[in-house]
């Protein structure tokens, strides 16, 4: 019989070691007295420093020859539950009943090393040196013998006889050893023996005085003896109850207890170690400060979500993103930068807030690296105008932003800078001439220095003839559509001098001669932002030349992924356009079949090439009440359900044959808390072969349910179905189910298949989700992260990936 036990720590209960014994008593004693440095040894030495003594408590029984891999299952089972074990295996080692020819074998190694001269006396002068027995003796002095001990010496068990077979062993053991009993001592050893056997009342051979004999006698008369204590001195009172007494289970270690021997039972509303509160009222994991600032600068947080406003989601990716930059503001910048030159966030916005907080709250590295990186976040000349607002409410304006903001413009080439400075006049308060005068660039030619004058105090007058210079055409243009009293001479400064649409006073927007000629040198996302004008005023008509060059555009992906457009902004622009009116408005058009499906075929390209893994794939789809809240990027209409299912649509549109399944309520109306109803599962009939808005009003027409994330991994572990990698597209705000998504594939992995992996996209940017993070198996990635899909594949196969990389600058500056 083997006794599994584990160390408690005696103020927390937490269990710190997992062992196994024959004799709870003995072994305990040989944890208080163990040396050396090892994780086990240096806690129980500062509970002993404290005045405290480590718990023992036993966790289960087993047979002998069962014993190793009981060990093994509760060290695997506690640390999956987030126990701190100090244990520096996973159990199952030791020696244990070893066989005859083993301990024959130890015995000859043991020998040999005695009969080694140079080993032997090594051993000798450690045993007998005075460091050791000073050590040992200020150890023990003081040590009063328990009134158990001192009933197991030998002196008080009167009539105790050795077996014969363990007098026999005593006899061979001694035979040819030349300290074997009947070898006289001399008289030094003789002298020391008597000095140390003096006073010693225990001593064996010296006579106890009547008086003790007599008190002794009084107490021990009528006292029964426990049935079978002979047997049980000679086990070494290796029963629990005696010697040491496990101590009694606290709530603690009972709770680890059950949860370890049923470790998929726990419900998402009870915690399980290493989990936290989530908003809506479940346990989910925490997520550090550096996912929480991926998640803030791809997500933002538009609209909140429905458990969490707006501004206190705001809040909190605003402190996270204070806590990385203070941490380590490199870092943080670097981050920053990755997100934004590899247009992987929908907007740049989050990007320049974190930016401006790096410039604000880092250390003198960490502002060094953001106001370097200025020019790289902040492309355009609107994008400069947004950091300007948001740093000016965390820092003033010392030297070094001011040469920050020079540099933006010193380091732009004459005809780029003049375009920004027509295109982008002013946004959130500024204008250019609010920063050049702020930041005093030096012009180092003389059109700088016109072109720093028109933007600071405007020209007098403009002439009829175009400048001689060709960097400052554009300013002449501008200036010139101002003053234009005709369709044709708009229509002649745009083709002419690449007028852009900011520059064209509003009263010539409405004519479509003029978007005719604005669309031969629009930008792209400029194009796809205002398909619906261009339909509404008639240019975009079906088999139309205009219409041909919108669709070549679109289905060009190499210009797409250059000028960094989002896969975010191509889907709401799909979304809109074909609903034929916008979410805010009365205007409507009608919507032109080829631009609907070039728009389609554009979200796919704007991800890049994503390789399919030969996986198989389980992808769930979060269809809660809470999923059908907020927005993406603050698109009207776009809830992170409906992104939810055009983001699986990408994976289905890679991958062969993967499942495709939803939460949703029990059939009949709503699930969960609030309807009554149970949490149920819905396949979902997905085709890669349907368009995506077909896709995006299939998810947004079923029914809501409760939210529970375990349900896809529950429900294949009942179906046995084989999966690879499970996908979860959620706002990890779950809560809803009978346990915990992790325990769920831990379960699914002990039944179904060892290598199952776990994906979460997270699309809201909160602080949780439901991956664990001390699990090499779960990756949590950030939903709409255009790096996404990539780095989702080379987790899938068992690769390294690297999200993000740099890409080539954006399109005539265009985002």
């Amino acid at each position: 019989m083997v006794y599994i036990y584990a160390l408690c720590d005696p103020e927390t209960d937490e269990i710190r070691y997992v062992g196994k014994t024959m004799n709870l008593d003995r072994r305990f004693k040989a944890h208080r007295n163990e040396s050396g440095e090892t994780r086990k040894v240096r806690w129980i030495r500062q509970l002993r420093q404290r005045g405290l003594e480590p718990k023992i408590v036993v966790l289960d029984v087993v047979a002998d020859e069962g014993w190793q891999g009981a060990e093994r299952t509760w060290i695997t089972r506690l640390r999956e539950l987030g126990a701190d074990l100090t244990n520096l295996t996973d159990g199952g080692d030791g020696l244990h009943n070893a066989s005859i020819e083993t301990r024959a074998k130890l015995a000859a190694l043991r020998a040999a090393a005695w009969n080694d001269p140079a080993k032997r006396e090594h051993l000798l002068r450690f045993l007998q040196s005075p460091e050791r027995r000073a050590k040992i003796a200020a150890a023990l002095r003081g040590h009063k013998k328990s009134p158990e001990h001192i009933k197991k010496l030998p002196q008080n068990q009167p009539g105790r006889r050795h077996t014969e077979q363990h007098r026999q062993r005593i006899s061979e053991s001694l035979r040819g050893n030349q300290y074997r009993k009947g070898k006289p001592h001399d008289e030094a050893t003789k002298a020391k023996i008597s000095a140390t056997l003096k006073g010693n009342q225990h001593t064996r051979g010296r006579r106890m005085p009547d008086e003790e004999r007599r008190k002794r006698s009084l107490t021990q008369k009528g006292l029964p003896k426990p049935t079978g204590w002979k047997e049980n001195i000679r086990q070494g009172n290796s029963e629990p109850g005696h010697g040491v007494r496990p101590h009694k289970e606290s709530s603690m270690v009972n709770y680890l207890r059950q949860v370890a021997k049923q470790s998929t039972g726990t419900r998402q509303d009870e915690p399980i170690p290493g989990t936290v509160r989530n908003s809506a009222g479940g346990y989910a994991f925490p997520v550090d400060d550096w996912i929480r600032l991926d998640r803030f600068l791809v997500l933002g947080s538009s609209n909140g979500s429905y458990y969490a406003s707006e501004r206190q989601l705001t809040a909190e990716g605003a402190e996270a993103v204070r806590r990385c930059v203070q941490a380590d503001g490199v870092r943080a910048v670097g981050r920053i930068v990755a997100v934004s030159e590899g247009g992987r966030a929908p907007k740049n916005d989050p990007a320049l807030f974190a930016l401006a907080l790096a410039a604000a709250f880092a250390d003198d590295a960490g502002r060094r690296a953001a106001l370097d990186a200025l020019p790289r976040v902040a492309r355009t000349g609107t994008h400069l105008l947004h950091f300007a607002a948001f740093v000016e409410g965390f820092r003033g304006w010392g030297r070094g932003l001011r040469r920050a903001v020079a540099a933006w413009y010193e380091g732009r080439a004459e005809r780029d800078l003049a375009y920004q400075l027509v295109k982008y006049g002013g946004r959130d308060g500024w204008s250019h001439r609010d920063l050049l005068r702020l930041s005093h660039p030096k012009p180092t030619s003389e059109a700088r220095r016109i072109l720093y004058g028109w933007t600071t105090q405007g020209w007098p007058g403009v002439g009829d003839e175009p400048h001689p210079d060709e960097a400052l055409r554009l300013l002449w243009a501008a200036d010139r559509a101002k003053r234009a009293t005709s369709v044709w001479e708009i229509v002649w400064l745009i083709r002419d001098f690449r007028l852009p649409r900011e520059a064209v006073p509003t009263a010539w927007l409405r004519d479509a001669a003029v978007w005719e000629a604005l669309l031969h040198e629009m930008p792209i996302g400029a194009t796809i932002r205002n398909l619906a004008t261009m339909t509404r005023l008639g240019l975009l008509t079906p088999g139309g030349d205009a219409t041909r060059l919108v669709v070549a555009r679109l289905g060009d992906g190499g210009r797409l992924r250059r000028a960094r457009v989002h896969p975010i902004a191509v889907l709401a622009a799909l979304k809109t356009y074909a609903a034929g009116r916008g979410a805010r408005g009365k205007q409507t058009w009608a919507p032109v079949g080829a631009i609907v499906d070039a728009l389609d075929g554009a979200f796919y390209a704007a991800f890049g090439n994503v390789p399919a893994t030969g996986q198989r794939w389980t992808i769930a789809i979060d269809i809660s009440g809470s999923m059908d809240h907020g927005t993406i990027a603050g698109v009207p209409g776009l809830t992170p359900r409906v992104a939810a299912g055009a983001l699986a649509l990408l994976t289905a549109a890679t991958e062969r044959n993967p499942t495709l399944v939803a939460f949703t309520a029990a059939k009949g109306g709503y699930g969960g808390q609030w309807g009554g109803g149970d949490p149920a599962l819905t396949p979902l009939a997905i085709s890669p072969r349907q368009r995506l808005d077909d896709v995006t009003r299939a998810m947004a027409a079923l029914p809501l349910g409760g939210t529970d994330c375990s349900l896809p991994i529950r429900w294949a572990t009942a179906r046995r179905l084989e999966t690879d990698v499970f996908m979860v597209l959620t706002d990890n705000e779950t809560w809803a189910g009978p346990t915990h998504p992790a325990q769920a594939l831990r379960e699914y992995r002990r039944t179904v298949n060892p290598g199952a992996k776990l994906v979460v996209a997270g699309l809201v940017a909160n602080d949780f989700t439901i991956a664990d993070p001390n699990d090499a198996g779960m990756l949590d990635v950030v939903g709409f992260d255009a790096a996404a899909p990539t780095l989702i594949a080379d987790f899938a196969t068992g690769g390294g990936a690297v999200a993000g990389g740099g890409r080539q600058a954006a399109e005539d500056g265009e985002e």
